[in-house]
């Protein structure tokens, strides 16, 4: 009777762990106000976010401003004397039309004993044109003005720290662009960490370093407090090129780690990334980490920090295991080494048939594409159908919790429900063996594509071999005895340690788009784990899968009806006004996936989107409806001189909003030919004058936070043919009264995460 329900006991028991391991990586509370002085507290923190975060800081508005001087205040404060770095720079990251903005970084350095090399604490404190930023970067910000408290309040550090403020790293970390290249302290730079915001809540993890990081793993594993990271997640932001300051650093050669909280993805960009969203404990763990880490770098020798590169990964408790990629491969060896010798041994014992076993390889395959494919259709037919879906832009609803939970039900069910029809036509063992292959497979192809991600198939996989062969050797084709299934439940427990928190962190890394990812992994450990879920696949547990096709159902049910739009969730909207003054004609806009019921009104239901070149530069599609012409003043394009020289024309020209935009942007027609330039007197970069554009892009600039005076402008270009110039001004609100009627946002709808939404535009050309 106690081995009859031993099995499913297991079942349960692992589920439990697995539950738990993955709210492990949840951070712990925010420490008070009165929390020791040496010690990191949110709630301390919060007091500078309500003076940051009390509205939108995008570049060139008075509420930017106020940050910067208010951090001046704070660091000086401090007992600190921090300057200020100032250039008209111009981003180079992303292509024409790129950025420019008059960058002004704050940079302050806390003095050292004997420093070795200088460490950098690197946060932004510029946002988006309409996110009050209390988590991107308010919290960042706060955590560095918190964290330089406390370690005044400790005895003093071995190196000096430095203290980078950046700016506009919100137009393509065009701030830290500045730093790197001019600020004399970026060439003695020996560490660089630093802090951002995706979301408003969830974990601080350290999801990037530089090259060459097993010391700085070994170090950031000993001293952070509840250490949240692995190393398949550096591979991944490496692959995909994540736009943070961290990048600028790292490409100029400077070693660093990078930190952000990333769930809550529904506000990052939008006005509810405010501080009634902003976790107070995603905050105190971002603190935590930039404190412990500030004294152990603070500390130590920095003139060289490269190693070779590591694999590491979290375990329990906060712990972190790492070891360098040089056994990587010796590992994968000894896991295939394992693997023949298991199947050699079940071969003899007469338990593993090889036909039946590519059966069970194909059984794991077919899973491991239907699962992530039936969760994908799943996650397109709710998206179409529930405004609270298809009208978030970030890909998350406002309460993505059910819809999560609902999904990783669904994964399960689905899983369970393929191999239980495949369970039914071969031996438990041949299901085993053909998912051990698979994962045998992936192994082999992480360890040359992705070595860093390895080990989530390395270690799993040779313990499940150790469960294998224990079958094998008493000739079992699945566990039955007590001590069989005692030894397949300790089998899958590096598993699911392993892998339960994947899948939690996947979806807010990947948003709820991604579901296909913790979908795969679901299906692929489930594969793995056959011996110890093997009650779940049997005939008699038909009742057990059909009730977690019935949670599934029901929990996504209820993610549905949780979120509707209300007016503490509401409805995000993008229109703006665009009014051609030359040609005396206006528009309405709107961007994104599709209209929202706002903007319906204005731009209607049947408007397609098309390309909005001469207003933005770039294919941007929008929808747009014909608007009132409505009598706003033109931004202004004045010549100053005009010249032949090496064989180009040069024309110099004086650029202004006389309606006092902070956002001015110049556009020449696809067929004027840019071949050099400078704004304000900065010579732009050779880079930003390619030979060739895309088609339908200009080439051009946005100047963001323009001169009230307006700026100067040099373009060099080809003698001999007129010159056409398209000026745009942006201002960051609609119009006040459009067509004789008084405008007004709806209430129970926010701009949404957008460039253009509630902004006006206004366009002039001229020929020269």
């Amino acid at each position: 009777m106690l081995t009859r329900w031993l099995a499913p006991l297991s079942v349960v028991v692992l589920a439990g762990i697995g539950v738990l391991q993955a709210l492990a990586v949840e951070p712990r509370e925010a420490s008070p106000a009165g929390a020791p002085a040496t010690e990191f507290s949110a709630e301390r923190a919060l007091e500078h976010l309500r003076v940051l975060a009390k509205a939108p800081r995008p570049v060139g508005v008075p509420a930017h401003e106020a940050a910067r001087e208010y951090i001046l205040g704070e660091l000086r404060r401090q007992g600190l004397a921090p300057e200020v770095q100032a250039a008209v720079w111009a981003g180079t990251r992303y292509g024409v039309p790129f950025p420019v903005a008059p960058v002004r970084n704050v940079v302050a350095r806390l003095p050292g004993r004997a420093s070795t090399k200088p460490l950098a604490l690197v946060a932004h404190y510029d946002t988006v044109l309409h996110a009050p930023g209390a988590a991107d970067a308010g919290s960042p910000v706060a955590t560095l003005l918190e964290t330089l408290r406390a370690l005044r309040a400790g005895p003093p550090l071995r190196n000096d720290v430095l203290f980078v403020f950046t700016d506009a790293e919100e137009l393509g970390m065009v701030g830290a662009q500045a730093f790197v290249a001019e600020h004399p302290a970026a060439r003695e730079l020996g560490l660089a960490l630093n802090l951002e915001a995706r979301g408003v809540r969830g974990p601080a993890m350290m999801f990037e370093t530089s090259s060459g990081n097993a010391a700085l793993v070994d170090a950031f594993a000993a001293a952070a407090t509840d250490p949240v990271s692995s190393s398949v997640f550096y591979d991944v932001a490496r692959r995909l090129g994540h736009g943070t300051d961290f990048a600028i650093f790292r490409d100029a050669g400077v070693p660093g780690l990078n930190f952000a909280f990333s769930d809550g993805v529904e506000c990052y960009h939008t006005p509810c990334d405010d501080l009634a969203h902003l976790s107070s404990a995603s905050l105190q763990h971002l603190g935590d980490q930039a404190l412990a880490l500030a004294r152990r770098f603070g500390n130590a020798d920095l003139h060289d920090v490269r190693a070779g590169d590591a694999v590491w990964f979290n375990t329990v408790g906060g712990h972190v295991v790492s070891y360098g990629t040089g056994w990587v491969v010796p590992i994968a060896l000894f896991v295939l080494a394992s693997f023949a010798a298991v199947g050699v041994l079940a071969w003899k014992k007469r338990v593993l048939r090889a036909r039946q076993t590519l059966l069970g390889l194909a059984a794991f395959v077919g899973a491991v594409v239907v699962v992530p494919l039936a969760c994908w259709l799943l996650w397109k037919g709710m998206h179409a159908v529930h405004d609270g879906l298809s009208l978030m832009r970030a890909g998350d609803p406002y309460e993505p919790s059910l819809y999560r939970l609902g999904f990783i039900l669904a994964a399960l069910a689905l899983s369970a429900t393929v191999f239980a029809a495949a369970r039914s036509r071969l031996e438990l063992f041949d299901l085993a063996a053909g998912s051990a292959l698979g994962w045998l497979l992936l192994l082999g192809v992480t360890t040359v594509v992705v070595p860093s991600g390895s080990h989530l198939f390395a270690w799993p996989l040779l313990f499940q071999l150790g469960a294998l062969a224990f079958l094998a050797w008493r000739a079992r084709p699945e566990p039955a005895a007590a001590a069989e299934i005692a030894v397949a439940a300790a089998a899958a427990l590096p598993a699911v340690l392993l892998l339960a928190p994947l899948v939690v962190l996947l979806f807010p890394a990947l948003r709820l788009p991604g579901v296909p990812a913790p979908a795969a992994v679901i299906a692929a450990a489930f594969g793995l784990l056959l011996p110890a879920l093997a009650p779940v696949v049997s005939r008699e547990a038909r009742w057990a899968r059909l009730l977690l096709v019935l949670a599934a159902a029901g929990v996504l049910f209820a993610a549905g009806l949780n979120n509707k739009f209300d007016a503490r969730r509401p409805i995000p909207a993008s229109l703006a006004y665009a009014l051609d003054a030359t040609a005396g004609k206006a528009w309405w806009l709107s961007d994104g996936p599709r209209v929202d019921p706002w903007a319906v009104h204005f731009v209607g239901e049947d408007a397609r989107p098309s390309e909005l070149p001469e207003f933005l530069g770039e294919p941007h599609p929008a929808r747009r409806a014909p608007a009132p012409a409505i009598a706003l003043a033109a931004p202004s394009i004045r010549l100053l001189g005009d010249e032949e020289r090496d064989g180009r024309r040069v024309l110099r020209f004086r650029v202004r909003s006389e309606r006092g935009a902070p956002i001015v942007r110049v556009i020449l027609p696809a067929e004027t030919a840019a071949l050099g330039g400078s704004v304000d007197g900065r010579p732009l970069p050779p880079s930003l004058f390619p030979a060739t554009l895309p088609a339908d892009t200009r080439w051009g600039f946005s100047y963001f936070g323009a001169p009230a005076t307006g700026f100067e402008w040099t373009l060099e270009t080809s003698p001999g043919r007129p010159v056409v110039v398209g000026v745009v001004d942006q201002s960051l609100a609609l119009p006040e009264v459009v067509g004789g009627k008084r405008f007004e946002r709806p209430r129970d709808t926010i701009p949404a995460r957008s460039w253009i939404a509630d902004t006006t535009m206004v366009r002039a050309e001229a020929r020269f």
